[in-house]
């Protein structure tokens, strides 16, 4: 990953503020789809007494909308690069998983014993290290024979409508920086041939819908989450701008927003 993305990446979770717009978009406009954290964790096959990792917890999403599934005999070690979203997902989680330990790691020089857990997630993660194989040999190692790595990540066509929209911003504001979808390194399309290389058995789960967004607000506040503004004068410029943009798209109707989403389950 070159050194100006992995910038925006840290600038982007250093706290929940941008990640929680994006995950209210997709709360608000799921219709009834079911959520893809309830889909993907109908793969799960572990044990009853499972010792879990998951590396990048973020808000501890995954683990919230799944709290009714949880067995109680699990022992979950929960990890971040970044502190303020560790300090995130234990307060979000000291309810539902009270005995999780919480750890800043790096994917891709853990320091867990070999061998030492029963299932591992990277939902949404693999893509913000410099190198998924280099990650995904770390988590092999990590794991027990026999045991699983669940990974979900995004395909090439996902959110192509509001990164469109994101393409606009930039055009209008060519002095602030705005997240793209380029260059992700983990994907639907190749995740199968990134985790090959550590795995021996690689299954890739399809999940594809779409959003029907109708409101102005949460499309604002999703576009906010993807720019990243070094002069303090222009916020409030640029965010009134967003808001008068989301207006004036949704004016012409509702904008349809694909998701192109996958899980891979590697053993």
């Amino acid at each position: 990953m070159p050194n100006e993305r992995f910038d925006a990446v840290a600038a982007a979770y250093r706290d929940a503020g941008r990640l929680q717009a994006r995950i209210a978009f997709h709360e608000r406009f799921g219709g009834d789809v079911p959520d893809l954290h309830r889909r993907a964790w109908d793969r799960i096959d572990a044990p009853d007494d499972a010792r879990v990792l998951e590396i990048g917890v973020g808000t501890g999403k995954h683990w919230r909308v799944n709290r009714d599934r949880v067995p109680p005999r699990w022992r979950a070690t929960l990890t971040d690069r970044s502190p303020g979203m560790l300090d995130e997902a234990r307060r979000a989680l000291a309810d539902t998983l009270p005995n999780a330990s919480f750890e800043v790691a790096d994917a891709m020089a853990l320091s867990f014993e070999d061998a030492s857990f029963d299932l591992a997630f990277a939902h949404h993660m693999l893509y913000h290290t410099t190198d998924p194989s280099v990650a995904a040999a770390e988590l092999r190692r990590v794991l027990r024979p026999g045991s699983a790595l669940h990974a979900l990540t995004n395909g090439a066509a996902h959110l192509a409508e509001v990164h469109a929209l994101a393409a606009d911003v930039a055009t209008a504001w060519p002095h602030v920086r705005v997240d793209t979808p380029d260059a992700l390194s983990f994907t639907a399309e190749n995740g199968a041939t990134c985790l090959g290389a550590a795995f021996d058995h690689v299954e890739r789960v399809v999940f594809d819908d779409a959003l029907l967004v109708n409101e102005a607000e949460p499309l604002a506040d999703y576009l906010a989450s993807l720019v990243y503004i070094d002069d303090d004068a222009l916020h409030g410029p640029v965010r009134a701008w967003l808001a008068a943009f989301a207006r004036e798209r949704l004016a012409c109707g509702a904008l349809v927003v694909h998701r192109a989403c996958a899980l891979f389950i590697a053993s």
